[in-house]
């Protein structure tokens, strides 16, 4: 099994305005319209992510058991289906979408972990994906050899600030703040890493969940800092970012000079990993 599906349904009729449906989720939420005679797929694609799941209206019914179904419940061949293995993050924005689409169209939901149709409930939605996920990496687990396994709240943090980011540089943008993303690394072991560039001379945000700083200097000397023990050592003059992910931190103006002399001066623990880099998307929660 590759993907999750969620099927839908009415009650006590077949009635859907197909057409309705497509205009609503290509104009509401961007899904791209890709059709054969055969199947009608929209498909929608992540713009910062690049994760993708699409929906599917098909001619012939592809319930597996539908036998099973309460018979007061009508399959309208029309289901969402998302890759397993994404993070739990990026599903919950689709089952948002789910929740208006539903509210809007009178559709009840199905997935193969239900013992029956019923009420859309975001909850039981993310919970049936999960087990799924679980199931599969307990099941296959070289379908993850080359993914990192890493905490759903820190992934959650992570996407939530790359999601945020562009809202973040808008907010900086007259403070003079730079926004940097992630550099995503790993080391000579294959453990997986997160850093931010800071560049002398700028104030700067640092990302939450950071593992390191790559601070680099007007003469050109890259130093590796543990980012753990520079928030430690510069505890009192860097501030959270106000309204923001717990753990964001900014290097305010008043404090930029301590902090860049602290920087220079102080001993920071050696850093003796050769690292490579990775891709965002081979970050997965369990």
């Amino acid at each position: 099994m590759k993907h999750f599906n969620l099927h839908f349904f009415k009650e006590k009729s077949r009635n859907i305005d197909k057409e309705e449906i497509v205009n609503y989720l290509t104009n509401e939420f961007s899904f791209i319209l890709e059709s054969n005679d055969d199947v009608v797929k929209l498909r929608y694609n992540h713009p910062i992510f690049n994760y993708e799941a699409s929906f599917f209206m098909t001619r012939k019914s592809v319930v597996p058991d539908i036998y099973k179904i309460s018979a007061k419940y009508f399959d309208v061949n029309f289901h969402l289906q998302i890759p397993i293995i994404s993070p739990n993050y990026f599903v919950s924005s689709l089952l948002e979408i789910v929740k208006r689409l539903t509210l809007r169209f009178d559709l009840f939901v199905y997935s193969e972990l239900f013992d029956d149709v019923y009420e859309n409930s975001t909850e039981r939605n993310m919970t049936a994906f999960k087990m799924v996920k679980n199931a599969l990496q307990n099941k296959y687990p070289h379908r993850f050899n080359d993914l990192f396994v890493i905490n759903e709240n820190r992934l959650t943090n992570i996407l939530k600030y790359l999601n945020e980011q562009k809202s973040l540089l808008e907010y900086y943008y007259e403070l003079n703040t730079k926004v940097p993303g992630y550099l995503f690394i790993k080391d000579e072991n294959n453990l997986p890493f997160l850093a931010c560039n800071w560049n002398e001379g700028d104030l700067t945000v640092f990302p939450p969940s950071i593992n390191y700083i790559l601070f680099k200097r007007k003469d050109g000397l890259i130093k590796v800092i543990s980012a753990k023990e520079f928030f430690e050592v510069n505890e009192k003059y860097l501030n959270d970012v106000p309204g923001f992910l717990q753990g964001t931190k900014v290097i305010p103006k008043k404090g930029y000079k301590r902090i860049l002399r602290q920087t220079k001066k102080y001993k920071w623990e050696p850093i003796s990993k050769t690292f490579s880099k990775y891709n965002l998307n081979q970050l997965i929660d369990l």
